[in-house]
């Protein structure tokens, strides 16, 4: 058994030569393993030489080596022999959470958390409970490792380890979202309780973590604007970041891909995540659930940007690393069939792409609002109409009930309901209700990417009731969003050719429905574009020659 203490003799060479090899700042290390500048350098200068072993095993950690080897030779030796209960509990755990996320392991860690813990120091227990709760968190168990945050929180507080306590924190706030009625209230408390702590332990390096869990609560209360600058100032913290990559890293920028996506930087968001996963190559095993995350959200922002195949292909594979991981009824695996049917929809797979779509209503109850949106979408594309008015009417349901009438996902809902009804020629009731729903994301931020989707359709309804002048007026008002958000060159065309065909109905105005035009045909030549739209632009252009 360890000592009570669960201290060894430190290896003090190995470590000062690991530290000046990789020339970390001191001062940064010693806030990353939750000690003073000033004990470091004891550890440093052989003034200190017997070592907790949570912190020597954030050391090897943070440098990227085996805890045995920070060890002095003499105790090197039996180490593995007198600490079945504290290291290797820890190792074991980690393991698991970075390369064998499995229920069967799940099981095994279960039981080695609940035979060994009660024997261990507080510090010890604190960061396996930690690592049991990362593991139930990525395998879906979503109530054991919201105790086991809690528990973890508890042991922390008795250890004195801030840095668990500040973690379990985030995390807690994490899951609280996935599992109660009044989570923003619950997500705030945890987040004060956070910052509470990092303002103690003077940390800074860890505030782009709490900054991506305020900035994702912003995003849900509708507050973009908020959340885009909360973004901004973790991504700048977060490229400065050095040393191997963790799983918080790659986590946080799977949270900040996710943000831009929603505030309508799809071109930002897909970098990020693609960093994400090179991340995660280095750092997880393949068939990683977390890499089934990834896979899944970089599949929904790759078709928005036109690549509607490899988009199918991501899904696929998202799907295939998470389900025999996560039950359906887990947030994670029922966005995953969702992504999956909304890709092969795109692709105009609708034989398997709608039974997808259906499997999502089976699942998470969160994810039912969205599905019914999609489900509006493709159907009115299928032509389906009053099925897809009927969609689109409970989706809009849905979200007011859920985010508010004036949250942006609800006036983006409201905008999929409208189209049918403006395919069925109520084009009055359509007009209004895509007025509506770009004004109201206009008041959520005036560069919202969806606007653009509202003002395209209210722009054909006007045309269709003869209402030029306003068709023009306001298609012209809101071209400014493609310089701030909209990257697809195929929705940029789009909307660049309806406003040439507007512009080409005033005698006065046909040179600049001429520019629009080239302007679209322009768009249209990137890869991946149906080429019947390069036609539709070259058809116009000869009709204004």
């Amino acid at each position: 058994m360890p000592a009570p203490d669960s201290c060894v003799t430190l290896n003090r060479q190995k470590l000062l030569d690991e530290v000046n090899r990789r020339h970390i700042k001191r001062e940064l290390l010693a806030e990353e393993i939750g000690v003073t500048p000033r004990t470091l350098r004891r550890w440093l200068h052989g003034q200190t030489t017997r070592v907790q072993m949570v912190h020597l095993d954030q050391l090897a950690r943070q440098l990227g080596c085996a805890v045995r080897d920070l060890i002095a030779d003499q105790e090197a030796a039996v180490e593995a022999e007198v600490m079945p209960g504290v290291h290797p509990l820890l190792q074991e755990l980690r393991r698991y959470v970075l390369h064998e996320v499995t229920p069967q392991n799940f099981e095994t860690a279960t039981r080695l958390v609940q035979g060994c813990g009660a024997a261990l120091p507080f510090d010890i227990q604190a960061a396996a409970l930690y690592e049991y709760a990362r593991f139930a968190s990525q395998i879906g168990q979503v109530s054991q490792a919201q105790r086991a945050f809690e528990r973890a929180v508890m042991k922390a507080d008795a250890a004195g380890v801030d840095i668990i306590r500040f973690q379990s924190y985030l995390s807690l706030a994490q899951l609280t979202r996935a599992q109660y009625d009044d989570a923003t209230e619950r997500e705030s408390l945890f987040l004060e309780q956070a910052e509470h702590v990092l303002a103690r332990m003077g940390a800074q390096h860890w505030r782009p973590y709490l900054w991506l869990m305020e900035a994702r609560c912003a995003r849900d209360q509708g507050f973009l604007d908020k959340a885009l600058a909360l973004c901004d100032n973790a991504l700048c913290l977060l490229e400065q970041e050095q040393g191997p990559p963790t799983l918080d890293t790659i986590e946080g920028l799977d949270i900040l891909g996710s943000i831009y996506y929603d505030v309508g930087l799809r071109r930002r968001a897909q970098d990020i995540l693609f960093h994400a996963m090179s991340l995660a190559d280095q750092l997880l095993y393949p068939e990683h659930p977390l890499r089934g995350r990834l896979l899944v959200r970089q599949s929904l922002i790759t078709g928005l940007l036109g690549q509607l195949q490899p988009s199918v292909e991501m899904a696929f594979e998202g799907v295939r690393i998470l389900e025999p991981v996560l039950p359906l009824e887990h947030l994670d695996m029922t966005r995953a069939w969702h992504f999956l049917g909304g890709a092969l929809c795109d692709l105009g797979d609708y034989e398997r792409g709608l039974p997808a779509l259906q499997k999502t209503l089976e699942g998470h109850p969160d994810e039912e609002a969205g599905c019914r949106s999609n489900f509006s979408l493709f159907l009115h594309r299928m032509g389906r109409l009053e099925e897809a008015a009927d969609e689109g009417k409970k989706a809009v349901e849905l979200f007011t009930i859920k985010r508010g009438p004036d949250h942006p996902l609800t006036a983006a809902a409201l905008g999929r309901y409208a189209g049918p009804l403006q395919s069925m020629g109520q084009w009055e009731t359509a007009e209004a209700m895509f007025r509506e729903a770009a004004q109201r994301l206009h008041r959520a931020d005036p560069f919202h990417v969806r606007i653009l989707d509202q003002v395209r359709n209210q722009a054909t309804c006007l045309l269709e009731m003869n209402r030029t002048e306003e068709a023009v007026q306001i298609l012209q008002e809101n071209r400014r969003i493609y310089s701030q958000r909209d990257e697809n060159p195929a929705y940029q065309g789009r909307y660049s050719l309806l406003q040439g065909r507007a512009l080409a109905r005033l005698a006065h105005r046909r040179d600049e429905a001429l520019q629009c035009a080239v302007e679209a045909r322009t768009r249209f030549q990137s890869p991946g574009i149906d080429p019947a739209l390069r036609h539709e632009a070259e058809v116009l252009i000869q009709t204004l020659r």
